[in-house]
């Protein structure tokens, strides 16, 4: 549970991010980009707020991406991000976020009743 809404925090903090990128990016590619970006940073956090199994599917994608995004820091080059002091703390902020929304939507959070439904728990 806590977990899943520290994502739903960091997904809406990517989102906001990703708008407020929107009001300093010059191409059409970026602003693309950041709005594609900020859709699905968004829709994962109210998704998965509500608690449907549609938001965990968004977690482990977006989470993905979040990772990915770390390794590309890391392995492609970091000349551009003003040096290591720079890209390495980036790099481990959204390889470890998005771990965790690899972790949630993996994990996922059974609905009420459901534990008792597939036999998990013991009767006394």
């Amino acid at each position: 549970m806590i977990l899943r809404w520290s994502y739903v925090v960091t997904s809406a903090l990517l989102a906001t991010f990703c708008v407020w990128n929107l009001l300093v990016v010059g191409t059409a590619r970026e602003v693309t980009l950041f709005i594609v970006l900020a859709g699905l940073f968004a829709s994962t956090a109210l998704v998965l707020a509500s608690g449907s199994r549609v938001g965990f599917v968004l977690s482990v994608l977006s989470g993905g991406l979040l990772l990915l995004y770390g390794l590309a820091v890391v392995l492609m080059g970091w000349e551009d991000m003003g040096g290591a002091r720079n890209a390495v703390p980036l790099a481990i902020g959204t390889g470890l976020a998005g771990m965790l929304g690899i972790v949630v939507g993996v994990r996922g959070e059974p609905k009420h009743g459901q534990a008792a439904a597939d036999g998990s728990t013991r009767r006394c």
